[in-house]
């Protein structure tokens, strides 16, 4: 289960766009939680740059976008491993 989220961060009277996720899941195998939670800042100086976003949620499937960059295998939370 996850949840994003759109924000905004006021810098230097510059409104920039901030996107946060919140995921969570059960591991199996040992019944612990997991609860994920990345903030990646995709706008500066009204320039948009997504790369902190793509290397936060980068999967497979492009679960969060299947535009180049969000299709792979090294987004942080798909890496996440339980035991």
């Amino acid at each position: 289960m996850y949840v994003t989220y759109n924000a905004s961060n006021i810098v230097n009277n510059i409104s920039e766009k901030t996107m946060i996720i919140g995921e969570s899941w059960n591991c199996g195998v040992s019944g612990t939680s997991v609860i994920c939670i990345g903030v990646a800042r995709v706008t500066n100086n009204s320039k948009t740059n997504t790369s902190f976003w793509q290397e936060i949620v980068r999967d497979k499937q492009g679960s969060f976008g299947t535009e180049e960059g969000f299709i792979g295998s090294n987004g942080l939370i798909y890496n996440v491993e339980c035991h």
